[in-house]
């Protein structure tokens, strides 16, 4: 089905006309609009990578794609201000159209000045051009449907046939994920809805603390953490502590601390790297390096006896890898990026949990975010430190940055630790 061509105008024509205006603002401001232009070119691999070749690539799939956390998605900072209409987010662009540069530039720009001042600059445009009209019936219809959920692999479907919670979100996650797609939801209504599951409320507050511990003292309660750290880190917060929590539980061949410890270590080197480096997302790299070992616990948490064996082998000389296709025919890899998809986390944090034993080799061929070969490069350096050249080169970092952020993770994984698992 084509692209609906009224609504599409009208999109391009809106955001052409704000990018002009935005320009003028920006000038008069002083902004350093070289960081613009580094921004379009750590976000150019990623877009080619993702976004070509997708039928229905959306406003909100851009706006998700080129997601800073700091200053949260454009698309819904212009609807809020009226800039377009929650139809105009839906609608699918051209690959690589005029449209799509139009999007890619307005969701940079938002970066650039930040949330407060973005907010600012749309609703000066709209009060002096009108806010954008809803869409008509016909140009509604005429959006196709999001496409399906691709079907899991056979070989997970296979040994999980009837582990449908897996892939479903908990109610209460859900409602507070629903609070948090609008920053006009009072932090009181947010902080409330996560303190109703008892087991979300205290293992989110301290994956708060264990990740955060560098950001000045410790945070004392829900509500402090949701004015602190904002929506788009909230969110993420969230969606790893209920993950967590439906699954960690110390069991017998299972330890628990070290998979903390592991995580630990692999988040906060993926989030100094990727300061260091100036690429991917600081965030994203910490729940991706998190998360990546979640296939283990879905497997120690169904799986107990099997996993033992599993042990057995990698103690006779198995790799971890090779005993876990021996046991159950499909790799934890595999398993936590299928979870991770379900639960509609981005495909930095699905994709690093599919591809942190990957070869360096493999991650070069392979169309990954960054944010995944981050997560790779360090988990593969952990288990041998005689890959630090190769991983230096894989991450295009000097190897004392490399060493320096690693030891400084381990310090603060450590600091961590004492949080989650005392």
């Amino acid at each position: 089905m084509d692209t609906p061509g009224p609504a599409l105008e009208v999109l391009k024509d809106r955001l052409r006309a704000y990018l002009a205006f935005l320009k003028q603002k920006m000038l008069a401001a002083g902004d350093d609009l070289d960081r613009l232009s580094q921004l379009r070119r750590l976000n150019d691999v990623r877009i080619q990578q993702f976004a070509v070749g997708k039928p229905q690539l959306t406003v909100g799939d851009l706006a998700g794609l080129v997601l800073d956390p700091k200053s949260g998605p454009f698309d819904q900072a212009a609807v809020a201000a009226g800039l377009l209409r929650p139809g105009h987010i839906a609608i699918p662009l051209p690959a690589m159209g005029e449209e799509t540069g139009f999007v890619i530039e307005a969701c940079l720009t938002h970066q650039l000045v930040g949330a407060p001042r973005s907010a600012g600059y749309l609703k000066e445009f709209v009060a002096l051009k009108g806010a954008a009209q809803d869409l008509s019936r016909s140009e509604a219809r005429a959006i196709p449907a999001a496409p399906a959920i691709a079907p899991l692999p056979l070989a997970v479907a296979r040994l999980l046939p009837e582990a449908h919670e897996l892939w479903t979100l908990p109610a209460s996650a859900r409602n507070v994920l629903k609070l948090l797609e609008s920053a006009g939801t009072p932090a009181d209504a947010v902080a409330r809805e996560i303190e109703k599951d008892a087991a979300l409320g205290p293992l989110f507050l301290k994956i708060v603390n264990a990740a955060y511990s560098w950001s000045g003292g410790r945070t004392a309660s829900i509500k402090l953490a949701v004015v602190k750290f904002g929506y788009p880190v909230i969110r993420r917060l969230v969606q790893a502590a209920t993950l967590i929590a439906r699954l960690a539980r110390q069991s017998e061949g299972f330890d628990l601390k070290d998979f903390w410890s592991h995580g630990l270590r692999t988040a906060h080197a993926s989030f100094l790297l990727a300061r260091i480096t100036r690429t991917g997302q600081p965030d994203e790299c910490f729940f991706a390096g998190l998360l990546h070992d979640a296939g283990r616990l879905v497997l120690h948490r169904l799986f107990p006896a099997p996993m033992k064996e599993v042990a057995a082998a990698m103690a006779g000389g198995a790799s971890r890898d090779h005993a876990e296709d021996a046991v159950f025919g499909v790799r934890h890899a595999e398993i936590g990026a299928c979870v991770c998809e379900r639960w509609n986390l981005p495909a930095s944090i699905s994709q690093a949990a599919r591809h942190h034993h990957s070869s360096h080799e493999d991650l070069e061929r392979a169309q990954v975010p960054r944010e995944a070969i981050l997560v790779s490069a360090l988990c593969r350096l952990a288990r041998n430190a005689g890959e630090l050249d190769a991983g230096c080169a894989l991450l295009q970092a000097p190897r004392d940055r490399v060493q320096q952020a690693c030891a400084e993770a381990e310090k603060l994984a450590r600091e961590g630790l004492a949080e989650l698992a005392p």
